[in-house]
């Protein structure tokens, strides 16, 4: 489950419309984030563990207002157990 700030549907982004997230992935996350450090980009959420994609992400903002989301590979952090 996503906790961050994040938002799917922003009002202030109807012109552009609110149904676009962009997924990237990357086989150097530590590294990715690092830069979007770096270079001050927008950070929304994360980095944090995906337990359902078994991956990390980071939630950034273009400077459109678009959602870009970049992930490590799948199956990179173990699941966390389903409690019954």
């Amino acid at each position: 489950m996503l906790t961050g700030t994040h938002s799917w549907g922003d009002e202030k982004l109807q012109a552009r419309g609110n149904g676009s997230v962009l997924w990237f992935g990357t086989d150097d996350f530590a590294n990715t984030v690092e830069r979007m450090q770096s270079k001050a980009a927008t950070m929304l959420d994360g980095p944090l563990n995906n337990p359902l994609a078994q991956h990390q992400e980071i939630w950034l903002c273009d400077p459109d207002g678009y959602v870009v989301v970049v992930a490590s590979p799948y199956g990179t952090i173990q699941a966390e157990p389903i409690n019954s």
